[in-house]
């Protein structure tokens, strides 16, 4: 009687057309696509944001270091925001501060600054690698899933780091905190 009771309290997934699955797929695939480079890209430009900010590199490693600090405190947060908000509003909500802290991370104008929104960068940033694992496909199609979605993960750090260099190199001297936008 109580397995009854559990099923019965258990809210069944609808039923999705394939179509609709790839898309949700590839947004899920391109958010942590999104994070995973942000993180890396200003790894590859360190030393043009050192000049930028007159920082010492001690300083400006900081940018990495708080942003990775907030995605490791704010990662457990990401099944209990699931519940309270809904995967998909959590997932919106994440990506469009995540842009709003990128901006502010690109228009920075001292170190400070800097640093507090790579931090609200990367609290942003927590849910979205996690939230492939909290999606609950049906069971022939989870392996599925996770095949599609596993190949991109490896791509982001190169092309995180080679973004922020020839970013850099087209940007010039204009501004060394081209690197931080991303």
């Amino acid at each position: 009687m109580a397995a009854d009771a559990t099923t019965a309290s258990t809210p069944t997934p609808p039923d999705l057309s394939s179509a609709r699955r790839y898309v949700i797929l590839g947004m899920v695939v391109l958010s942590v696509t999104l994070y995973s480079t942000s993180i890396l890209i200003v790894a590859a430009v360190l030393p043009q944001l050192q000049g930028a900010m007159q920082a010492t590199p001690d300083e400006i490693s900081w940018t990495m270091t708080f942003n990775i600090l907030a995605t490791a405190m704010f990662t457990p947060l990401t099944g209990w925001l699931s519940a309270r908000f809904g995967r998909r509003n959590l997932l919106a909500g994440s990506v469009a501060l995540f842009a709003i802290a990128t901006y502010f991370c690109g228009a920075a104008n001292s170190l400070e600054a800097l640093i507090f929104w790579r931090v609200v960068q990367g609290a942003a940033g927590a849910p979205l690698p996690p939230d492939p694992r909290l999606h609950k496909p049906a069971p022939t199609a989870q392996w599925h899933g996770m095949g599609a979605a596993a190949p991109p993960e490896p791509q982001p750090p190169a092309a995180g780091a080679c973004a922020g260099r020839r970013l850099h190199k087209k940007s010039g001297e204009v501004t060394g905190k081209i690197g931080a936008v991303w």
